[in-house]
């Protein structure tokens, strides 16, 4: 390439413009700064730093290292191409002309293939960028991620103490399940010997019911002892005017047995005067007839008196078989009718008791039913929090 060419190409692309003059009488400072440019190009800083130190060795050192970065661009052209310190410091017109319009080619192959690449690049960069939402979105999804595992986790043992709590309370509610079922059968079996109780205890009472006096019987045996009753009072009555009546008789048959006494005294001394007077007496005198009369009147007093004696006998039986009577019914019906009230009253009692021991064993039971309902309601709960 001729030196208006390169003149040409580098004031075209390069940001500081040189001259001709410069290329032909190049110096130190102007290869220096040719050199910073070419640099500056391609994005590589700190090659160029402490070039202007004032400490000449630091300085010196920075050059050198500058002529071993330009060397490695030079010899990408060739490898037989070199750079020394001296090309540096004592720039020649032709070495500095080939090194520029080296430099130069790279720098248009670096633009070239930076045009390229930043095409590519801005496609990766959307790309990258695109890729470093994404991953940002998936950290900030693996932290909640995260987050929520741990939240599970916690839930988790949470509900692992819960289970194992309700596997504690299962296996307590079982066993008093198992006993409610064994106090079940206990029940039932209670409750079966209580029904055959309360059926033979029905059987009992209906058995007793028929045998018992109804109400409207009572009143009538009530009303019969009462009639019996009146006429007990009635025949009390019949019995003092009996006595009085017995009384009469028994004066009466006194005075009888008097007047016997008094007709068998006079007949005595009848015959007895009789026979002192009449020595020959042989028992029968002008007074026959009226001794035959008294005989006779006496015979008849003896009968009146034997019957009147047999009366007043059959009728003081009769009075005391009426009295024993009236007496034995009394008292059978007033026993019967007793009775038959305290067997009711004892019913009465034995019904009511059997009532209420019916009552608390039906409470009994339908406290047991409840307990079974919540205990079935709490396993089922169980079993489909564990489901």
């Amino acid at each position: 390439m001729a030196l208006q060419d390169v003149l040409e190409q580098w004031n075209k692309v390069m940001p500081e413009k040189i001259t001709e003059a410069e290329l032909l009488n190049p110096r130190e400072s102007f290869l220096v700064s040719c050199i910073k440019n070419i640099f500056f190009k391609i994005n590589q800083h700190l090659v160029l730093e402490n070039l202007d130190s004032p400490d000449e060795e630091i300085q010196r050192r920075s050059k050198l290292k500058l002529c071993n970065s330009v060397n490695e661009l030079y010899k990408m052209s060739d490898k037989s191409y070199s750079f020394f310190y001296l090309d540096l410091i004592e720039p020649s017109k032709k070495k500095t002309l080939h090194l520029l319009q080296n430099l130069l080619n790279y720098v248009l192959y670096y633009d070239m293939v930076k045009e390229e690449v930043v095409k590519k690049c801005e496609v990766s960069v959307k790309l990258l960028e695109s890729l470093r939402m994404r991953k940002v979105n998936l950290e900030t999804h693996i932290e909640e991620m995260k987050i929520k595992h741990e939240n599970q986790l916690q839930e988790e043992h949470k509900l692992k103490s819960g289970i194992n709590q309700l596997d504690s309370e299962i296996i307590s509610e079982k066993a008093k399940l198992s006993q409610i079922d064994q106090d079940w059968l206990k029940w039932q079996e209670k409750s079966k010997q209580l029904e055959k109780e309360c059926l033979t205890t029905d059987m009992e009472i209906k058995r007793m019911s028929d045998g018992l006096i109804s109400a409207s019987q009572i009143e009538s045996l009530e009303a019969e002892i009462a009639s019996v009753q009146k006429d007990k009072e009635e025949l009390g009555a019949v019995v003092a005017t009996a006595k009085i009546n017995n009384e009469t008789i028994h004066k009466e048959n006194e005075q009888i047995r008097s007047q016997i006494s008094s007709y068998e005294n006079l007949l005595r001394d009848i015959k007895n005067r009789e026979a002192t007077i009449n020595p020959k007496f042989n028992g029968t005198t002008k007074n026959d007839q009226e001794i035959q009369k008294l005989e006779d009147k006496l015979i008849h007093l003896k009968a009146d008196l034997q019957v009147k004696k047999t009366s007043e006998k059959a009728f003081k039986d009769k009075i005391v078989a009426v009295k024993e009577k009236i007496e034995k019914l009394s008292g059978e019906y007033v026993k019967e009718i007793g009775n038959h009230q305290r067997t009711l009253t004892l019913l009465k009692a034995e019904i009511e008791e059997k009532e209420k021991l019916m009552e608390r064993l039906e409470d009994e039971l339908d406290q047991l039913q409840n307990e079974t309902f919540q205990a079935e309601a709490l396993q089922s709960e169980v079993f489909n929090l564990i489901n």
